[in-house]
């Protein structure tokens, strides 16, 4: 077997799985049609007998839904990012709101990370301040608790300093001399844990030196609440993160256990508040268990808590792009495990970072970087997970919040405000901004979304045909406003694509028996793929060809190659859309992201790549530079008649505003 070409196919063919879960819901029959209009707006009964455009949307601005809000922007601070003066506060706001002058700013998420941050009981929560000046600025804050204090876990039950009669209740493994600075019981600190993963085992609910965890949940809830205003707190509590990663090593069923007392005293603290609402636990997917339990852990809780909860919303993560996502009415099938067929499910993350297991610091891949406008380069860096730092990066975080949005979803946080570690645009990783604050290209793909916040007018996600596409749309009193997002995909992605929506998992179902037959290990993939696509290969000549492919995969094998094929010839190709919107008429401002039109194109254009590691580089200067051209339209063009026709480019998204008459 010619292991470079299977290796090439499994590349091509897992990089669209990135995502896959194990839990699948059934899916849904893919669209079919590349003319597509709002879910409450039927064809056209006399549409053009010439088409005008490679694709057409009808918009009715008569019947739409409720406001987009805050859905598109919401955004994950960071704990671990101290912010400095109130240009910090200010960089936040200007993501999240068109006009940053008039503008009440979004939803923030602000971790509590317990484990790092605090380290006795007495102590104040962690980041008081930022939380106060978030709060006194109007940001509405979801305030994660995250992290296991050491000290309420059974194998650090040493952890007590007693002077003076008062007993201090240190929360973690701490051996500090008396002498130290930074110790100020003057006494020496010698707390050791038995277990060597005390900072990620679960809290015990029996006392431990005297105190329980809820008697911690209650003390820190209640110091939290004093930090916000009686009327309006703006605030939400969630309670963990992540507990099916590093942070939980026990069983689902103690874990679950522990969140219901927990979220039960969070609620007693509140009283009969109802403005300040209760969830979590932030599990990093949907369907995921902690373990390997047999039960969704969101599934777990809602049984666990009972039909009258003491949460108000659950949330989950998502990362990478949209992939098996796409096919999976996720919000539906979370809120069928419960008795409350209408509770609120947010995101608690999403990014279309980290899904292609990216290293700590990714070398951005320079080469897809257009050389003048129009050019549609093709990527030959050798790390595929550098897409997270350049226009396809951008471009995928709105398919993600399209995917999203097209379901019943509470509010979608955007991971993250400031990149991990990243003084540059050489190296990326995950944020909006460098930690020198530049703004990457998906700061530009988050300010577009925050410019949704209208009625709802239209969700389209077009998965199949020749020209893939997302597309959002809303009206803000007589302002309309676009999104379209397109993807450049390969043949090869979408004979994937195909796959993934008929059910199949790759890895397990279908690459293994890829391996053996010699139509799919060709050197050029694509070119294979693709010739096989517009052949209209038919299961029994696929089986022909290799007999260990049984008859129902080599139906599936046919299916995705027939859905696959009207996107041969139109890679890297652009296409024409055209909106139709009754009263649509006058100038339109057009944005742009592609592979000429980003910061981190326009960076490299301006200053060479060792200038950004020259200690003399003035990255406050090229902050608004690049500001400036993140935010400064395209140019304008014309509505008639209500039409409007534009190009779009692949790998590119488009916002379009406008004023309707």
């Amino acid at each position: 077997m010619n292991t470079k070409k299977l290796t090439l196919l499994s590349g091509l063919l897992l990089f669209t799985f990135a995502c896959s879960k194990e839990n699948a819901t059934q899916p849904p029959e893919p669209p079919k049609s590349s003319t597509t209009t709002t879910e409450n707006t039927p064809v056209p009964t006399a549409p053009p007998k010439t088409p005008i455009s490679d694709i057409e949307v009808t918009l009715d601005l008569d019947n739409f839904g409720e406001p987009f809000g805050d859905l598109f922007r919401s955004l994950n601070l960071d704990a671990g990012k101290q912010m400095n003066d109130d240009a910090d506060y200010d960089r936040i706001e200007r993501l999240m709101c068109p006009d940053p002058t008039n503008c009440t700013p979004g939803p923030v998420r602000y971790w509590d990370k317990i484990n790092v941050g605090r380290f006795s009981l007495e102590q104040s929560i962690a980041n008081h301040g930022v939380i106060q000046e978030l709060h006194t600025r109007g940001f509405p804050i979801y305030w994660s608790m995250m992290g296991v204090p050491a000290f309420l876990h059974s194998s650090c039950s040493g952890c007590l300093i007693n002077e003076d009669d008062d007993t201090t209740h240190l929360l973690r493994e701490l051996a500090v001399d008396a002498s130290d600075p930074r110790n100020p019981f003057g006494i020496d600190i010698d707390c050791q844990c038995e277990d060597d993963i005390w900072w990620s085992g679960p809290p015990s609910l029996d006392p431990v030196g005297g105190i329980s965890w809820l008697q911690y949940v209650e003390e820190t809830t209640t110091e939290l609440l004093t930090i916000f205003d009686s009327e309006t707190p703006n605030l939400r509590i969630g309670i963990w993160n992540e507990p099916d990663q590093i942070w939980w090593e026990e069983n689902q069923t103690q874990f679950v256990n522990m969140w219901c007392a927990t979220a039960q005293t969070v609620r007693q603290v509140l009283g009969d508040r109802t403005d300040i609402l209760i969830g979590g636990p932030d599990v990093s997917s949907w369907a995921h268990s902690i373990g390997g339990a047999d039960t969704p852990l969101l599934q777990a809780i809602q049984t666990a808590c009972g039909d009258n909860p003491p949460y108000d919303f659950l949330t989950y993560h998502h990362y990478s792009e949209p992939g098996k996502f796409l096919f999976e009415n996720t919000v539906e099938t979370v809120r069928s495990w419960g008795s409350q067929p209408d509770l609120p499910i947010g995101i608690g993350e999403y990014a279309s970072s980290l899904g292609h297991g990216a290293e700590a610091t990714t070398p951005c891949d320079q080469s897809v970087i257009a050389a003048q406008d129009g050019d549609t380069p093709i990527a030959t860096g050798l790390d595929p997970s550098a897409v997270l730092c350049d226009h396809r990066g951008a471009v995928e975080d709105i398919a993600l919040a399209a995917t999203m949005a097209a379901q019943d979803h509470d509010r979608l946080y955007r991971f993250e405000v400031w990149d991990w570690g990243t003084t540059d645009m050489i190296n990326s990783r995950m944020g909006l901004l460098t930690i020198n604050n530049l703004p990457k290209p998906t700061a530009t793909s988050f300010w577009m979304l925050s410019h949704l916040q209208g009625n709802r007018v239209a969700v389209i996600n077009q998965l199949d045909g020749p020209f893939p596409y997302h597309l959002i749309a809303s009206l803000n009193g007589d302002e309309l406003v676009l999104l379209v997002a397109a993807q450049n995909r390969t043949v090869t992605e979408q004979f994937a694509r195909g796959l993934l929506s008929q059910g199949f998992e790759f890895a397990k179902e279908v690459a293994p028996v890829l391996a053996e037959c010699p139509a799919f290990q060709l050197e050029d993939v694509e070119a294979s793929i693709s010739t096989m696509a517009i052949a209209n290969q038919s299961a029994e000549q696929i089986i022909a060809d290799c007999s260990t492919i049984n008859p129902s995969l080599a139906e599936a094998l046919a299916k995705a190659l027939a859905y696959a094929a009207p996107r041969v010839g139109h890679v890297g190709e652009t296409f024409n859309l055209t909106i139709h919107a009754p009263g649509w008429d006058g100038a339109v401002t057009r944005h742009r992201i592609d592979a000429y039109h980003n910061t981190f194109a326009e960076a490299y254009r301006r200053w060479p790549n060792e200038e950004f590691v020259n200690e003399t580089f003035d990255y406050q200067s090229a902050e608004e530079v690049l500001w400036e051209y993140l935010t400064s339209p395209l140019d304008e063009i014309k509505a008639t008649n209500g039409q409007l026709t534009f190009e779009v480019r692949p790998d590119s998204a488009t916002m379009l505003s406008s004023e309707i008459q």
